[in-house]
């Protein structure tokens, strides 16, 4: 579908950057299904010109992710001053397939009481990652002095707690049940 390997390489350069870049899985799952209506049009078409009038027609009732997603295409793959119907199609269909293999992508609310640099946040999502398997995790990170240090990991399904405001509870509670 897509001409040359570098055009390619670029339309899944930037599906990838901007899939790892959404705030939440709700967020994924709009352009997914909206990338999905999409899609299904522009390989109905017989011609470009068909393709052109079936975006002219889906394109204002898509959310502002899904307009998002579109221009940040047309920014960073255009030729000639637009972007082909063919990249448009590989667009889709990476992001599809990002979407599909992540299965359930996951929403992490990771809470820290001062902000965790590169190496630090990657060693915490890295030990996080192998509880929940392959799924995506959207991160929205929250900094709250309250927890003192550590962090704590939420999930719709998971709850992981290691902070100092928990283990002194924790120890509080033993010295009280030990008497």
């Amino acid at each position: 579908m897509v001409k040359d390997n570098k055009e390619n390489y670029d339309v899944t350069a930037f599906v990838r950057s901007h899939y790892n870049t959404l705030a939440n899985s709700q967020i994924a799952d709009k352009i997914y299904n909206e990338m999905n209506l999409l899609f299904d049009g522009l390989q109905e078409a017989n011609d470009d010109q068909e393709a052109q009038k079936h975006l002219e027609k889906l394109v204002p009732y898509l959310s502002a992710e899904g307009v998002n997603f579109l221009s940040g295409l047309e920014e960073n793959v255009e030729k000639d001053g637009k972007i082909s119907i063919e990249d448009m199609v590989s667009a889709i269909e990476e992001f599809r397939k990002l979407h599909e293999k992540d299965r359930e992508p996951v929403d992490v609310t990771l809470t820290s009481a001062v902000p965790l640099n590169r190496e630090q946040k990657e060693r915490v999502i890295a030990s996080f990652r192998k509880k929940v398997g392959g799924h995506h995790l959207f991160i929205h990170e929250v900094i709250d002095q309250d927890v003192v240090g550590g962090v704590r990991l939420e999930t719709e399904n998971y709850y992981y707690d290691n902070t100092i405001v928990k283990k002194l509870k924790e120890i509080k509670e033993f010295i009280l049940n030990d008497e």
